[in-house]
């Protein structure tokens, strides 16, 4: 009797099913990456195109406007009712953003200018030194959206005396604390423009190519998963004839 030796490959159900979860889990995540890749890249190329300024005056030519185009307001600033953004690190050194109301010129239409990051020491005397003036002026910036965090957590609603301190909050809720309506979004003021804090604005917190690396990590956790799964499931065995 002669004894061959040949492969085996049978895996049992429960690892097919397995397998097809692991893929498409970790398939899905890599597309999402490259997803956000794309994302990012279009996010560069509004905030570095070179459009023409347009000089706002209300509300209607706000909602015209793209993302990041750069824009001049016409109005005058409310500094006696300024917002601190809270929860806003710079180079691991806790901070705000300083969000001045703006009231538009044409139509009384508010909206708030960020006027950049301000480190959390000494908070309102800086501010008291960079007073904007409440005079008729054209301030300079650009559009953005009001940000958003990763997750929301629930905060009590600010009260007492100005400045107030406010965690990522939507239109509503500024309209709320203003009292009056307050138009979706920010300006983005000018780094040149003055008076303010600091305005290296960067319109994205992590590069196209770092999602490209981590969606290439989960391609190649999909192919250690199938390689794995065949290891694992091939079998040899041994055949009297």
């Amino acid at each position: 009797m002669r004894q061959q030796t040949g492969w085996q490959f049978k895996p049992p159900w429960w690892a097919w099913v397995l397998l097809l979860a692991g893929v498409l889990i970790f398939s899905s995540l890599s597309a999402w990456q490259l997803g956000r890749a794309e994302e990012k890249r279009e996010l560069l190329e509004l905030f570095e195109a070179g459009t023409e300024t347009r000089v706002v005056e209300s509300a209607e030519h706000w909602q015209e406007l793209e993302r990041y185009a750069p824009v001049r307001l016409k109005g005058r600033f409310l500094p006696e009712r300024e917002f601190l953004l809270e929860s806003m690190l710079r180079e691991g050194a806790p901070g705000f953003h300083v969000w001045t109301p703006f009231r538009l010129k044409a139509d009384g239409s508010l909206i708030v200018v960020d006027r950049g990051w301000i480190a959390d020491e000494d908070v309102e005397a800086r501010l008291a030194e960079q007073r904007p003036s409440t005079e008729s002026l054209t301030v300079a910036g650009r559009v953005d959206s009001l940000p958003r965090p990763g997750f929301r957590l629930s905060a009590p609603s600010p009260e007492g005396d100005w400045p107030r301190r406010i965690y990522f909050p939507e239109a509503e809720d500024l309209q709320s604390q203003l009292g009056e309506p307050v138009i979706d979004g920010r300006l983005l003021m000018d780094a040149e423009a003055s008076p303010g804090f600091r305005r290296d604005w960067d319109p994205i917190n992590m590069p196209p190519e770092r999602h490209l690396g981590y969606a290439f990590q989960w391609a190649a956790v999909t192919l250690a998963v199938i390689i794995l799964f065949i290891v694992v499931n091939l079998k040899r065995v041994h055949r009297n004839e």
